[in-house]
């Protein structure tokens, strides 16, 4: 069953009859809702756990504690619509003008939170700071005198206008920042609405590994939006590669050379960068070519050494090679290298195959030309004449001529 929420929920503030020490909250709209609805209170945006009712207790004995609340339905167990914040005590507060309510800054970098206010009538401000709720203090304390704060805190004020000035910031800075103010007359108020910060790093997020031809997109990644629109600078292997409008780097094919470390920065803050993120381009074998070595002459009985080389990535796990002679082709080994003692039937054209996990890739074919072994030849043509010289002229020479032709 769905449970209709109407809109305009609010916190309201009132007093406890007969307990003065008690301040009353109600999650309130402007008629009335289902009794068995589920709520849910936060104070100083945590939730507030085992608090589900209309109405909240709070425990008014500390007068300067002042806190933030708003409230929220529960309809079909998600939360259908929450409350604008509220101050409380609201005698206590003071309406703030701030010039960005919600702020999420880069690791290290510096922020500005600024706020305008104007005091009740008779009431001239005498001193301000600025505080923060992420401490469980009962009384936030002066960021001024706070030695968490490594880093010296500024505060600018002329005129009604407060600025916080946070330098090189860290994620111990997250939290909501407020300024308190005392009037000439000794009136605390409290600032309201209060700034939240948010602190991010930058990430490059990635495939792990990519192929060549692909649509690839490099993202500079936070944890929240970063204010002000930023752009944003890209370097490959530390040297600056590309200024982008957005958080993305397209490669659109990604290529081979594309490979690299990168990391990003915010534009006119590059020196609080990312980490380096390797772009791992996988590609098939490309640019491959055969070598031929042998010792002495292409002739029978001698070697000849066949060597494969390709650039590929991953590297290449098997070579093929081929011999083809007229219109048949036959594997002839396997491996980078091959080597092997020529003979007359190992005459024709050869080329290797490459192959990754990626594809696989043919050479242009080598051709070779075994000859036959003349010197070799000439030896027994020659000791065979010496032999039989003993025999008359005519027969030596008709030998020869048989045994030579």
């Amino acid at each position: 069953m769905n449970v209709y929420v109407p809109s305009g929920l609010q916190v309201k503030e009132e007093a406890v009859a007969g307990k003065q020490n008690q301040t009353k909250l109600t999650c309130s709209t402007f008629c009335d809702l289902n009794s068995h609805l589920q709520y849910v209170w936060y104070k100083n945006g945590q939730t507030l756990q085992d608090n589900t009712k209309a109405s909240i207790l709070l425990d008014s004995t500390r007068p300067f504690e002042v806190n933030s609340y708003h409230c929220a339905v529960i309809s079909g167990g998600y939360e259908a619509q929450r409350s604008p914040a509220a101050c409380v005590p609201d005698k206590q507060c003071l309406a703030v003008n701030c010039s960005s309510n919600y702020i999420c800054a880069l690791l290290g970098s510096t922020v500005n939170i600024s706020c305008a206010s104007k005091p009740p009538r008779e009431h001239n401000i005498k001193t301000a700071f600025w505080f923060s709720n992420n401490k469980s203090s009962t009384s936030p304390g002066d960021l001024m005198l706070d030695e968490e704060y490594e880093n010296p805190v500024e505060y600018l004020q002329d005129r009604g206008h407060f600025t916080l000035r946070l330098k090189d910031i860290t994620k111990s800075h997250a939290g909501e920042y407020g300024v308190r103010m005392t009037t000439e007359q000794e009136r605390i108020f409290w600032g309201f609405p209060r700034v939240n910060l948010s602190v991010t790093a930058l990430q490059v997020m990635t495939s792990a590994a990519v192929t060549e031809g692909e649509r690839v997109t490099l993202t500079c990644s936070t944890t929240c939006t970063l204010s002000d629109h930023p752009t944003f600078t890209w370097f490959k292997n530390s040297l600056i590669h590309k200024h982008t409008s957005d958080k993305n780097l397209h490669f659109d094919p990604v290529q081979e050379h594309d490979s690299g470390n990168y990391s990003c920065a915010v534009r006119g803050h590059e020196s609080v960068t990312s980490t380096d993120v390797f772009l791992y381009v996988k590609y098939a074998p490309k640019r491959i070519s055969v070598s031929v070595s042998t010792v002495g002459d292409m002739v029978e009985g001698h070697s000849v050494t066949l060597t494969c080389s390709s650039d590929a990535n991953p590297p290449i796990h098997n070579f093929t090679w081929y011999q083809t002679v007229g219109n048949d082709t036959v594997v002839r080994g396997a491996g980078e290298m091959v080597t092997f003692t020529l003979s007359s039937g190992d005459s024709g054209l050869y080329h290797c195959e490459a192959q990754n996990e990626v594809g696989s890739q043919n050479s242009t074919g080598v051709e070779i030309t075994v000859a036959g072994n003349t010197f070799l030849t000439a030896v027994v043509c020659s000791a065979t004449a010496a032999v039989l010289a003993v025999g008359t002229f005519i027969a030596v020479m008709a030998l020869v001529r048989y045994q030579c032709t």
